[in-house]
């Protein structure tokens, strides 16, 4: 070995502390369909997005493209016919990002962040109403992690 332990083949540098640019890494997701959704899409999508900030680009866009099909899907339906369809054709995809998260998650602890927010979203959305509101709060959340935390404040 040259000096550097760490640097053994599939091994990563040791946590040195520091700014992580983001929030704790054990931040609980704050997505919560009783919640008021202009909260949602302003100051708790804000905090999700800095919870978010490690993960990489292309993959959270990855899980965001996956959400709005499935939002696509559901509205073709009828408002009358939506309930039913989510619980028919759209929840079951919905709920395997769940196993997506922890794959991601599991390759790379870095997605962490990631997989607690899909795994948040997809245990408490319970129908339609719950799924658009969702897909509201990710798309703020996208738009402030694209934005980033440090010039939200110096509007």
């Amino acid at each position: 070995m040259n000096g550097k332990p760490y640097q053994q083949r599939g091994s990563r540098p040791p946590d040195r502390g520091g700014y992580s640019g983001g929030a704790p890494s054990g931040s609980p997701p704050l997505f919560d369909p009783q919640k008021d959704a202009s909260d949602l899409v302003d100051d708790l999508a804000f905090r999700e997005a800095q919870n978010l900030a490690r993960i990489n680009r292309a993959q959270i866009r990855q899980f965001f493209q996956e959400v709005k099909e499935l939002h696509r899907q559901l509205g073709v339906f009828d408002r009358n016919e939506r309930d039913h369809a989510y619980h028919k054709a759209v929840e079951p995809r919905f709920k395997m990002l769940r196993s997506r998260a922890a794959y991601a998650a599991g390759r790379n602890k870095d997605n962490e962040p990631l997989k607690r927010f899909i795994d948040g979203a997809v245990a408490r959305v319970k129908n339609a109403a719950d799924f658009e509101k969702f897909v509201m709060h990710f798309e703020a959340v996208l738009g402030f992690y694209y934005y980033g935390p440090e010039r939200r404040d110096s509007r």
